[in-house]
């Protein structure tokens, strides 16, 4: 147990650090529209290549884990969908009682980039399915409220 420790923490950081952009780019969006547009329409490109940048890491992290050591590639799965997805792109699109950390634009961009970058089938279903079944699993919106 305590050798998947170090694999933990690493992947809840990688997946804050992949939030953190999220969020960076929607504030130098937000400044876009309310100010000088050039000033920050680099920031915005810089940070979203960034984003996609780490979406390719993961994608090669999911990709080398599964097979090899399923446990590491569970905790990457969980600490992605848990401090990167549920509480930022699918709270603000599917729940009704916080504020919106992402508009929608950023949220389906988002969306967009994941599913064209991320090949892992698993990952995307659990991702897909928390935004489009007919009712959101009880489990699921705890945690996107949380």
């Amino acid at each position: 147990m305590f050798h998947l420790l170090p694999f933990a923490a690493f992947y809840a950081n990688l997946a804050c650090h992949l939030r953190d952009l999220w969020l960076q780019i929607e504030v130098k969006i937000e400044m876009i529209t309310n100010e000088d547009e050039g000033k920050h329409m680099e920031g915005v490109i810089k940070e979203s290549e960034d984003a996609n940048e780490t979406l390719f890491y993961i994608q090669d992290l999911l990709e080398t884990t599964k097979e090899s050591n399923p446990k590491v590639y569970q905790q990457l799965k969980n600490a992605l969908l848990n401090y990167a997805y549920y509480p930022t792109v699918i709270q603000s699109l599917c729940s009704l009682k916080l504020k919106p950390q992402l508009s929608i634009q950023a949220c389906l961009y988002i969306l967009q980039q994941t599913f064209h970058i991320v090949k892992d089938t698993e990952f995307c279903t659990e991702l897909f399915s928390s935004l489009f079944l007919p009712e959101i699993p009880a489990k699921t919106l705890e945690r996107i409220e949380k």
